[in-house]
């Protein structure tokens, strides 16, 4: 890790704990202690238990991905692999924006196949995980709507942050129509900076033009043979289903943990609305996330106290964070010391 790279995380986590110390000062501390150690045991080891399975369902909606691709892989592998590309989410600025190169050369490393199409695998599985959150929030708040008492404030911000995933989805239409100029137009704003690069760094060759438009045309091309496999694709999509209903499902027992009790859809919407929040500096979108789930959490009129839910979103996101970001970190180690890629 190069100095800048671990002045970016050391920055990063700082930032964080500072926003979780303003959150539990507001929440108060004490009050969240106390609300901690009453949590059922069992409970949480339900929550780590549903967490477990969440990783395996979203490992091996990325073995689809990779079967598409044509690179076979074993399943305790891709769980793995998958777990590895979770940790460096969580442990660089932006979340998966700013993992994504680092997950993607896990596995070129791994599975020794191009740069490219690693990273058409990693950004091919992520965008699968996108798509059904979407509906799965739309439902989510449709349901909320007709069966529970919801604030109005309330159902406007999630209907607000749901109609913004949606439009990302929409935008993404139009731009992968003109892929072929947008690789251009990157390739343009590319060139400059990687020569400039060049010049300072010795032993560094800058990539010209048409290099970088080879290479951002070999990534688009994986990323298509992924799109066009439909059979491929509806495994991904089922696993990927799979794996956010473990993770609500987790939120809610949390909160069962600590003796409160959330509507099931309430639980859905929030996981599958709050990651929108974990596109932070901070990483993994450590601090953002947990600020919108009590925020979110405090704005529904379910009579569940803030220091309650204070203690049900640590317990959650203790568990969501660093079951991944620990077993992950340990695989993505054993990779990169075996590989002379990385």
């Amino acid at each position: 890790m190069t100095r800048p790279q671990l002045r970016t995380f050391v920055v990063g986590f700082a930032a964080a704990a500072v926003v979780l110390g303003l959150l539990a000062s507001l929440v108060g501390v004490e009050d969240l202690l106390q609300e901690l150690s009453r949590a059922n045991s069992r409970d949480v080891a339900v929550v780590v238990g549903l967490h477990v399975i969440w990783l395996v369902a979203w490992g091996l909606a990325l073995r689809a991905v990779l079967a598409a691709l044509d690179i076979s892989v074993k399943p305790v592998q891709s769980i793995l692999l998958f777990t590895a590309g979770m940790a460096t989410n969580n442990v660089t600025p932006l979340g998966q924006a700013g993992g994504e190169p680092f997950t993607a050369l896990l596995y070129s490393s791994e599975f020794g196949v191009d740069y490219e199409e690693s990273l058409a695998a990693a950004v091919s599985a992520d965008t699968l995980n996108f798509v059904p959150s979407v509906a799965l929030a739309l439902g989510g708040v449709g349901w909320l709507a007709l069966t529970a008492s919801v604030d109005d404030d309330l159902l406007t911000v999630v209907l607000a942050a749901a109609a913004v995933a949606f439009l990302v989805l929409l935008a993404a239409r139009p731009v992968w129509r003109r892929r072929s100029s947008v690789a251009g137009r990157v390739a343009d704003l590319l060139t400059s900076p990687f020569r400039k690069i060049g010049g300072v760094i010795p032993r560094i060759s800058p990539p010209t033009r048409e290099g970088i438009v080879r290479r951002i045309e070999g990534f688009l091309r994986a990323v298509e043979r992924v799109g066009t496999d439909p059979r491929r694709l509806a495994f991904a999509l089922t696993f990927s289903i799979a794996g956010w209903t473990m993770q609500a499902l987790g939120l809610w027992v949390a909160f069962a943990a600590v003796d409160a009790s959330i509507p099931f859809a309430l639980a859905v919407v929030a996981v599958t609305l709050t990651p929108l929040a974990g596109a932070t500096p901070m990483p993994g979108g450590t601090g953002g996330i947990e600020a919108a789930l009590i925020a979110l959490f405090v704005a529904a009129p379910f009579g569940v106290g803030t220091s309650t839910i204070a203690a049900a979103v640590a317990i959650y996101r203790v568990v969501n964070y660093w079951l991944p970001t620990l077993s992950g970190g340990a695989v993505a180690i054993a990779v990169a010391s075996r590989s002379d890629r990385m």
